[in-house]
């Protein structure tokens, strides 16, 4: 037992953060399953699988390495899906987020006054909210300079 401790330190201290031995082309995770994780290489994973089966880092931490992680799929959806959203920030606490065309227009803003760092807090579009188009979804944690954006388009089958 004593010998297996020592090569998975020696393995750990050979690779450092990443483990080059461990990455795939075909990593079988679930991409599903949004519980994000920062890699120690400072990269944010949608989940544990993917930082250690994808990823091949060798040390992780729970919930995203930057303000805010995103999920959004589909990014291109018709009549019959809904556009489904994921988002969990490092902080706990509010958060805003608009929805405009590529001309500017807001078509959804919505003050989340409160969102867990240990829950991914989920947003559901329907069709009927936004015409076909192409959007941005913008978030903004207040208090900080941190924002991010996303592109999806809403297409008629």
């Amino acid at each position: 037992m004593l010998f297996l401790g020592l090569t998975t330190a020696s393995a750990q201290n050979q690779y450092g953060c990443f483990d080059p031995t461990r990455q795939t082309k075909n990593c079988a995770c679930d991409a599903r399953d949004f519980q994000p994780v920062c890699g120690c290489n400072q990269v944010t994973y949608r989940n544990s699988c993917f930082a250690f089966n994808c990823g091949a880092v060798q040390t992780y931490t729970d919930g995203p390495c930057e303000a805010l992680a995103v999920n959004l799929y589909p990014t291109i959806w018709g009549d019959d899906v809904d556009l489904n959203i994921q988002i969990q920030p490092k902080e706990s606490g509010p958060l805003i987020y608009y929805i405009m065309d590529i001309y500017g227009r807001v078509y959804l803003y919505k003050n989340l006054p409160y969102v867990d760092k240990y829950q991914p807090y989920p947003i559901q579009i329907t069709p009927s909210e936004v015409k076909t188009g192409l959007y941005l979804i913008i978030f903004i944690v207040p208090g900080s300079k941190y924002y991010t954006l996303r592109r999806f388009e809403r297409v008629q089958f």
